[in-house]
């Protein structure tokens, strides 16, 4: 086969390209440094606590993603999660926080959250780590671990409150990250793009956890545990530590702000791990078993109590649950729920818990957005299973999936009781990255790669 003349192979032409781009994205984050030092310079308020946070989160990403995706294959799924990072810093924070200003008068948690931290923070910076002897918090802060993290980050980024909702809104979107390459450890590229624009760019993945949330907090945990848990369960070589720190440390996480999410998750785990050694037999999937029970046993005491702490000292999940509904039937959203108690229950609250506010129940255009996005998701979903049952099984051959099911199951049955349109929409920001694991997979069958170990971010 002959070639034009000055004509390269493909795989040289790409590595011209690779070169060329790297200086690209180089120089353009040099530029974006300069650029937003500028600003933070002669900028006040807000815009100079996005130049000169927001900024370095920005670039840091975006050096970040390109160093993960860099290949032809690769590299349109990287532009979607760059896209998603500058929405994330730039965009959805200013937005959300505008939104809480007018539809609840600045009066919403994350406006709490920084007013408490904002105390604590600067108790911190006293050399005081317990909350013991603090005056100027109201009794609800003591008792809630999120205005302790709160006071954490502001301690670092100072008493702004732009750069405060700025970082965890950055948090989201490194959870959204790693929820992107747990799918990627066991996907084919196909579905992974499809992953990210999904995942990255949906409304609630955008809107909801952009601020001083614990929707933020927990988005990030959840992915670096479900990250971990990918690399823990991947075929081919692969170290045990890096998987198992970030386990632990999620399940703490997650534990200090949530106890009843490490739960769900921990239960969809310990699921999918024994699915996998039995499926699989093989000592390496047995000593991930053991091994993961054995750090996770003495984690349940701990969990428990905090489980306690967090539902009014309830000891059983019935009297969660009854707290649960208790707290969240009263505002201008309410409607009536009605908890799992037999397996007859499940399709209605699935239906409850992913598709409501319904179209006729939104009153605002919070809720209408919140409405369509829960509709069309029911809808794909169902249009998946029935154009093809089988393939809707297909992310269940690999322990990804089968977390991704039992986590869904789980959830739904827990979040069942809520009984308030706002919260239910809050809380579903942990459950679409878990959901569209199932429905991005659905349509092609997908088996785990025979060497899908890669390394790590």
């Amino acid at each position: 086969m002959f070639t034009s003349r000055g004509a390269q192979p493909p795989m040289e032409a790409w590595r011209l390209r690779e070169r060329r781009i790297t200086v690209s994205v180089v120089s353009g984050a040099v530029a974006t440094v300069i650029a937003l030092g500028v600003l933070a310079r002669y900028a006040s308020g807000g815009t100079a606590a996005v130049a000169i946070v927001g900024g370095p989160l920005f670039v840091l990403s975006w050096l970040g993603i390109r160093a993960r995706f860099g290949t032809p294959a690769t590299w349109r799924t990287g532009n979607v999660l760059i896209l998603a990072a500058g929405i994330k810093i730039f965009v959805a924070p200013a937005v959300r926080a505008l939104s809480a200003k007018s539809l609840y008068g600045g009066l919403a948690d994350p406006r709490f959250y920084f007013l408490e931290g904002s105390v604590v923070a600067r108790w911190y910076w006293q050399g005081n780590l317990s909350l013991d002897g603090i005056e100027g918090v109201s009794t609800r802060a003591i008792g809630n671990n999120f205005v302790r993290a709160v006071g954490a980050v502001i301690a670092i980024v100072g008493e702004n409150e732009s750069a405060v909702y700025l970082v965890f809104s950055w948090f989201s979107f490194l959870g959204m990250w790693c929820f992107v390459e747990a799918f990627r450890v066991w996907a084919s590229t196909w579905h992974l793009q499809r992953y990210a624009v999904a995942v990255c760019l949906l409304p609630s993945m955008l809107y909801w956890p952009s601020t001083a949330g614990k929707e933020s907090w927990m988005v990030l945990w959840l992915g670096v545990w479900l990250l971990s848990f990918a690399y823990l369960t991947a075929d081919g070589p692969r170290k045990l530590a890096g998987p198992l720190i970030g386990l632990v440390a999620a399940v703490f996480a997650i534990t200090w702000i949530r106890p009843h999410m490490t739960l769900i998750a921990g239960l969809a785990t310990l699921v999918a791990l024994l699915a996998t050694a039995a499926s699989r037999r093989t000592a390496g999937s047995l000593v991930n078993v053991i091994v993961t029970l054995g750090i996770s046993l003495p984690l349940v005491a701990f969990t428990v109590a905090a489980f306690k702490s967090t539902f009014g000292g309830a000891d059983s999940i019935d009297a969660a649950l009854q707290f649960t509904l208790d707290r969240t039937t009263s505002g201008n959203s309410t409607f009536a729920a009605q908890a799992v108690t037999n397996p007859l229950d499940f399709p209605g609250a699935f239906l409850s818990v992913i598709g409501r506010p319904f179209l006729w129940e939104a009153s605002s255009i919070q809720m209408m957005v919140t409405a369509v996005e829960g509709s069309i998701l029911l809808t794909y979903a169902g249009l998946v299973i029935l154009r093809s049952p089988r393939q809707w099984l297909a992310p269940l051959r690999n322990p990804v999936g089968i977390w991704a099911l039992v986590y869904l199951v789980v959830f739904v049955v827990a979040f069942s009781n809520v009984a308030n349109f706002g919260i239910l929409a809050r809380q579903r920001s942990m459950l679409w990255p878990v959901l569209l694991v199932l429905v991005v997979a659905a349509p092609k069958a997908v088996k785990m790669k025979p060497n899908s170990h890669s390394t790590p971010p």
